[in-house]
């Protein structure tokens, strides 16, 4: 062989050895997602092809009882449990595992094992979900090529945040958000992102969720209320409640529940951009009358997830089934 054949050859391989590093850690990516990482099941399963071979429980029921029931059919079948123990983790047939940065124990022991395994915060600068979605989908990068869908989704919630200040720069309305009501036990989202990005004031001046009495929430007398879907109340158990009529936002009929599309909006979702708009809308009506939330979600899923909804799957979505709040 001639000295230009031999380095041809030469090169030929290294080049093929490059290509070889350059592809993603897995052919085929087995994932399982534990403890306190309820909403990453579903942004794998509308941003990736991970085959996720185990899942939370919490996690099953906001798909189960939504849009994701129908348009993800498959992942019903999906494996799911609580209360795992290294034994359980360890004997799945698993190429990463996928979990919440409090769930130390576990990962510690995963990592002890010679696993595969990454954490993910929820609080990232003070419970900003952009944020939060931001660092979560580039720990998910690191297994698939999602790079230019990051992108995409990323650049739409700041175009939405930037379109909501601008209406809105002379309004701040008063906003509570109700995450939970369990009889007399009142508990608020204290996290401002949701509130302030979509136009409003938080009257609970808290950076965590906490418990509170009746007496306070007269106090805050909002001007809106929102209801997330960490719960199964619904709109009417406040407007038809005694104890909550003399509230503004009662009398006014400005109590909303928040949408449900790939997962409760109340935690980091693909979805941050279109539930601003709604809450937006829902909080200053005249100054959004020109948008229509309907259209606004299904061009999102459109865009992002190449999936027509049907008029019904988008009122599901924004008229959503109490069973879906119940963890």
């Amino acid at each position: 062989m001639d000295r230009i054949g031999y380095f041809g050859d030469k090169m030929k391989k290294i080049l093929a050895f490059s290509i070889l590093l350059a592809l993603p850690l897995f052919a085929e990516v087995k994932v399982a997602v534990f403890g306190g990482l309820w909403p990453m099941p579903v942004i794998l399963s509308f941003l990736t092809d991970a085959q996720i071979v185990y899942m939370p429980k919490a996690s099953v029921n906001a798909a189960k009882y939504s849009v994701v029931a129908e348009l993800k059919p498959e992942f019903l079948e999906i494996p799911y449990g609580s209360n795992e123990n290294i034994e359980e983790l360890l004997g799945l047939d698993v190429d990463v595992y996928m979990c919440h940065i409090a769930d130390m124990k576990l990962y510690t022991q995963l990592q002890r094992a010679n696993k595969e395994v990454i954490s993910f915060p929820v609080n990232v600068e003070n419970y900003n979900l952009k944020k939060a979605l931001q660092v979560w989908l580039e720990g998910v990068g690191k297994y698939f090529d999602i790079a230019l869908k990051q992108k995409e989704i990323l650049e739409d919630i700041t175009q939405t945040e930037e379109f909501i200040a601008k209406r809105t720069q002379d309004s701040q309305a008063k906003v509570m958000i109700l995450k939970s009501l369990n009889h007399n036990q009142i508990a608020l989202g204290g996290r401002d992102y949701l509130i302030e990005k979509s136009g409003g004031e938080n009257v609970f001046k808290s950076s965590n969720d906490g418990l509170v009495n009746l007496e306070a929430i007269y106090k805050f007398d909002p001007d809106v209320i929102f209801i997330t879907n960490f719960t199964d109340t619904q709109e009417k158990d406040l407007l038809q409640s005694k104890e909550w009529q003399r509230l503004k936002a009662v009398k006014e009929k400005r109590v909303h529940k928040l949408p449900l599309a790939t997962y409760r909006p109340y935690a980091p979702s693909l979805d941050i951009a279109p539930t601003l708009l709604f809450m937006a809308k829902k909080t200053y009506p005249s100054l959004f009358e020109d948008i229509s939330l309907e259209d606004i979600f299904k061009k999102h899923f459109l865009k992002f997830y190449g999936i027509p909804l049907t008029q019904k799957q988008v009122e599901l979505i924004l008229k959503p089934d109490f069973r879906a709040g119940i963890i």
